[in-house]
């Protein structure tokens, strides 16, 4: 919706994906589509900064936080650009005795 409003331009939003077919299809509708895992394009330098990052996990926040210090430490954001998140967890509910704050990792 918030490229239909031109707020971003489709060419600084990243989208990756694994699927060499949509990757070729994102990039046909000017998107900046990486084929392969986001893990890999984070750990490259960017060629130019990015209006939006979204990722989009099925897992919880504590083993993928490195990705969130990578897309600052390696400059993908253009000033006023947005990072989106979303986690999950396939795993048991975490005991209701364990403060969230405590699976943060340090620093954040």
């Amino acid at each position: 919706a918030l490229l239909a409003t031109g707020a971003f331009r489709p060419a600084r939003v990243l989208v990756p994906n694994v699927v060499p077919s949509v990757v070729t299809t994102l990039r046909s509708q000017g998107l900046c589509a990486w084929a392969g895992r986001v893990e890999r394009f984070l750990e490259e330098p960017a060629l130019r900064p990015l209006d939006l990052v979204y990722l989009d996990h099925t897992g919880a926040f504590p083993r993928r936080a490195w990705q969130l210090r990578a897309v600052f430490a390696h400059k993908l954001l253009a000033p006023g650009g947005i990072v989106a998140c979303t986690f999950s967890t396939r795993e048991a509910p975490q005991p209701v005795d364990v403060p969230w704050p405590a699976a943060v990792p340090a620093g954040w």
